[in-house]
């Protein structure tokens, strides 16, 4: 009892100090990058066991075996089928693990040397080295590495690519199934998509070769290098000996790649099915320009109806707007057919009226007179006027109708001179018109104007915005307001030089050119220096020489070659221009800056001008 009264006591006090404390099962899923990497060496072992038994397999002495041990040899170990010595040539890299230790363990039982002694065999059987390589093939396959390293490079592996060819064509599934699936153990990624059948869906078949063509092997040959490196007597020589190593085996990588790749592209191009999926393709792609141009032809067709009809409205819009013009063109035509004969006839009948009452006198001259004052007034009066005069003459009162017509015929004349005076006031208007441009045309040009007219032309050609108002507004400026022309006077009298024969300009430069040199020769004694600036500058007036185009290129290459910086910039300068002074050669420059501020000026008050 007081032993009981401890322990409830204890469990009282634990729970006391350690209230939260309780036993919680969780589970927990290997991970990390050992794990990975040792899964990924025990897979390549054990690969396949889901579909292999871990029971004993039977290791039985066969033909096979008993071939393979006999001609084997330790110093060539390499050279041996490591699977088909311990009895697992029909697993080979499908073997687990375990079985490979049950086969060895077997062969040792079998095969050890010491066995074979107790058994009774003649020293011949039991000293024989294929237990040495029974030794070596558990000692390869036991390691994941080492087995890694054989596998890829299995003799029994067939490395062969099936060719393009009808026959394989022909049986596509049945020669390049077996070859991918073979092919499939040296993947990296799992699972491996496989060729699949004739029934495959598109999605299938596009993963299938984009998996294939970017198909990544764990395949390395290790196993094959000539030489070890552990066997080398220094650092340089085991350094070298691994160098040939990894040279062998990526030259043996890339074989190994362009095989796969060539394999993929035989398989390619041997498929069925692509060109199925092709022709489907061709066909989807047709069908939909097929449905594409339906839809063109019939969005179309709606356009070109609903023309159509837009058409046919505006015709009968038009149809009836026709009509309606030809009914008013007929109507009118009728009541001016219908005026006529209302004029004719009432011209008829006061003709015929005036006749029968003898023109309302016994005299034949004056009877004459008012036969013609008739006529006249059949000419001249209206339809209602007509009728007025009609019922007024056809009274009894010969002397009223007498006076009426009389009347009315001084009415008629009174409008007819109205008329008249009309027309004639306006011919006055157009000749008067007509004279003042024609005095204005008249007024001449003198040969100052027309040497500033040629200059203020050849400094402001064509494509100057507002050039004939520019050209006024220089002439202006520079003749200090003396000469005032607006730009239609301008314009003409460019067109009238035109016209003119050439020599004309060329004296009108000629006696500008000499007004000016007599009125700077008074200004100044350095006239030499100036340069006129004439429309022909090769030709010289009174020795002074006017700028070629040859020296003015020279100038301008010389102005861009020798900055103002310099401090004898003019002296190299007229170098350049051999023809020409120092002086010279400034005049010119001072010349042209002046010409070019001129036409800025004359640029800027003709904008103005055409914008207010």
């Amino acid at each position: 009892m007081r032993l009981a009264a401890n322990d409830s006591s204890d469990s009282l006090l634990d729970q006391a100090i350690f209230p939260a404390l309780h036993l919680i099962r969780h589970e927990f899923e290997p991970c990390g990058r050992w794990y990975e990497s040792r899964r990924r060496n025990i897979s390549a072992c054990n690969e396949d066991d889901d579909d292999l038994s871990d029971e004993p397999v039977d290791v039985e002495e066969d033909d096979q075996f008993l071939s393979a041990a006999i001609i084997c040899d330790p110093t060539k170990w390499k050279d041996q089928d490591h699977y088909t010595l311990l009895g697992l040539g029909h697993l080979r890299h499908r073997a687990t693990l375990k079985q490979i230790k049950y086969c060895y363990k077997r062969k040792v039982l079998l095969h050890h040397p010491d066995k074979k002694k107790q058994a009774g065999h003649k020293e011949e059987d039991w000293q024989n080295d294929y237990f040495a390589c029974i030794t070596k093939a558990s000692e390869v396959l036991s390691d994941p590495v080492k087995r890694r390293s054989y596998d890829s490079i299995d003799p029994q592996f067939d490395d062969e690519v099936p060719l393009v060819n009808e026959e394989n064509k022909n049986n596509f599934f049945k020669v390049f199934g077996p070859v991918i699936e073979a092919n499939a153990r040296w993947s990296n990624i799992l699972p491996v998509p496989l060729l699949g059948d004739e029934n495959s869906s598109f999605e299938h078949v596009t993963e299938f070769y984009q998996f294939w063509r970017n198909f990544d092997s764990w395949r390395e040959f290790s196993y094959l290098d000539e030489e070890d490196k552990e066997k080398g007597s220094d650092r340089d020589e085991r350094r070298w000996i691994e160098k040939q190593n990894k040279a062998m085996r990526l030259k043996r990588r890339k074989e190994d790649v362009a095989r796969l790749r060539r394999l993929v592209e035989n398989v390619f191009n041997c498929d069925p099915r692509i060109k199925r999926f092709k022709e489907e393709e061709k066909k989807k792609r047709e069908d939909e320009k097929t449905a594409k141009r339906e839809v063109i032809e019939r969005r179309k067709r709606e356009e070109q109806e609903k023309r159509d009809a837009e058409e046919l409205v505006v015709r009968l819009q038009k149809e009836k707007e026709d009509q309606v013009l030809r009914e008013k063109a007929e109507q009118e035509k009728r009541e001016r057919e219908t005026a006529k004969k209302a004029v004719k006839k009432e011209r008829k009948q006061l003709k015929q009226t005036v006749k029968d009452k003898n023109a309302f006198t016994d005299d034949e001259d004056e009877k004459i007179r008012i036969l013609q004052e008739v006529e006249r007034l059949c000419e001249q009066l209206s339809l209602e006027e007509l009728q007025d005069m009609n019922q007024h003459v056809s009274t009894d009162d010969h002397d009223a109708a007498k006076q009426y017509m009389a009347d009315k015929l001084k009415l008629v004349e009174q409008r007819i001179e109205q008329e008249r005076q009309e027309t004639l006031k306006a011919h006055r208007l157009v000749v008067s018109s007509e004279g003042s441009a024609a005095r204005k045309a008249e007024k001449e040009w003198s040969d100052d104007e027309i040497q500033m007219l040629i200059k203020a032309v050849q400094l402001l050609p064509a494509g100057t915005r507002n050039r004939w108002e520019a050209v006024a507004h220089f002439m202006e400026e520079h003749s200090r307001g003396q000469i005032r022309r607006n730009a239609r006077e301008v314009l003409n009298q460019v067109k009238n030089m035109q016209k003119m024969d050439s020599t004309v300009k060329e004296d009108a430069n000629k006696k500008a050119f000499e007004k000016t040199m007599q009125s700077k020769t008074m200004q100044s004694k350095k006239a030499d220096a100036a340069a006129a600036v004439m429309d022909q500058p090769s030709v010289c007036y009174d020795g002074v020489r006017g700028w070629s185009a040859e020296e003015q290129r020279l100038l301008e290459q010389a102005m861009r070659t020798y900055p103002k910086t310099l401090d004898d910039r003019w002296d190299k300068i007229a170098e350049c221009v051999p023809t020409r002074t120092k002086k010279e050669c400034i005049a010119r420059v001072k010349e042209l800056a002046e010409l070019v501020q001129a036409k800025k000026k004359a640029q800027q008050a003709a904008t103005s001008s055409t914008k207010k």
